[in-house]
């Protein structure tokens, strides 16, 4: 079976409805997988010279000023015809010249016996064979030429001389150049100024740092973040184990405590104890009984005794001395058995 889909079951994309495309901008559009339109816009047509080929050098050249054309000779057919002069061969001709040097006006005559020139713009010398010449202008020449950063402004007069000259620096406005990238009119000498993409990495100075991996390292950083010093470390402390007397919680900062002795924490006089080997108190009972009236010992020495040198000591026995034991009492000292 074939289904048909009319135009008023699609969506709308968000292109506008209309004709896209003129004389001076071409159509942009953005297909999506269906084929339809999501975008079309107009783009002005813009190239420079250099995108098109053919183009002869009076392209970027401007000829319509004569001062453009360094080469080559006019063809004198590209002049223009002069009021009714007729072409020809003229025998002590009569003529006239425009301000160009060109002959406006011809016809023989007699023989020329004199010449005199306008006043301010033609001299002569006079005579059967005179000489005559443009008079002299008001600009002296200085024989300075334009330099490559300054256009040459002239003044002419009627008859085609220059009266004056003058240089310009040449200053035009970056909107007068194509081409030209965004950094050319934002100062990217400050770095506030730039304001996408990424350095590459390559571009940044060497740290000093010599490329690596570090474990459990020591790291020192300067003031714009860079690690300009790094050794590796000692591995940590990642568990404790505590034995013995001692307990630990787990973790990464593990809590150390002491295990109870069994010991009844107190004060004992003529105390009996039972020291472990880490000289925990493990034992302990007090010898003086009911109120302090009865004085309690063992009745069995079971390791060496020695008593202390300068003092004397009692015992209610019978005391018995295990085997192999030895009780030393110092010279001067007596041992009280009751």
């Amino acid at each position: 079976m074939t289904t048909k889909v009319s135009a008023n079951t699609l969506s709308n994309t968000a292109v506008t409805a209309g004709s896209y495309g003129t004389a001076t901008a071409h159509p942009q559009i953005v297909v999506d997988a269906q084929g339809r339109l999501t975008s079309a816009t107009n783009q002005t047509i813009a190239i420079t010279t250099a995108q098109v080929s053919g183009l002869a050098a009076s392209a970027t050249t401007d000829t319509t000023s004569a001062t453009n054309i360094t080469s080559g000779t006019l063809s004198f057919t590209r002049l223009p015809t002069v009021g009714t002069i007729t072409a020809g061969a003229y025998t002590t001709p009569s003529f006239t010249i425009d301000a160009y040097g060109r002959v406006t006006l011809i016809s023989s005559t007699f023989p020329v016996t004199s010449v005199t020139g306008t006043s301010g713009r033609i001299t002569s010398s006079g005579g059967a064979t005179p000489t005559i010449d443009l008079a002299t202008s008001t600009y002296t020449a200085t024989g300075t030429a334009a330099a490559s950063a300054t256009v040459t402004s002239l003044t002419v007069d009627a008859y085609g001389r220059t009266t004056a000259a003058t240089f310009t620096p040449i200053a035009i406005t970056t909107g007068q150049i194509t081409g030209l990238a965004a950094s050319a009119t934002t100062d990217t000498t400050s770095a506030s100024n730039i304001g996408s993409g990424t350095l590459n990495a390559g571009r940044l100075p060497a740290s000093g740092v010599t490329i690596g991996n570090y474990s459990n390292a020591t790291v020192t950083v300067d003031v714009y973040g860079r690690v300009t010093s790094i050794a590796s470390g000692s591995s940590p402390v990642t568990s404790v184990t505590a034995s013995g007397a001692l307990s630990a919680s787990a973790g990464l900062q593990p809590n150390i405590t002491m295990n109870s002795s069994g010991v009844t924490a107190g004060s004992y006089i003529g105390a009996d104890i039972t020291v472990d080997v880490y000289g925990r108190v493990t034992t302990a009972s007090s010898g003086v009984k009911a109120g302090g009236v009865v004085f309690e010992n063992s009745q069995a020495i079971t390791s060496n005794y020695t008593m202390s040198s300068g003092k004397n000591g009692m015992s209610a026995g019978p005391i018995t001395i295990n085997t192999s034991i030895t009780v030393t009492i110092p010279t001067g000292s007596r041992w009280v058995i009751v």
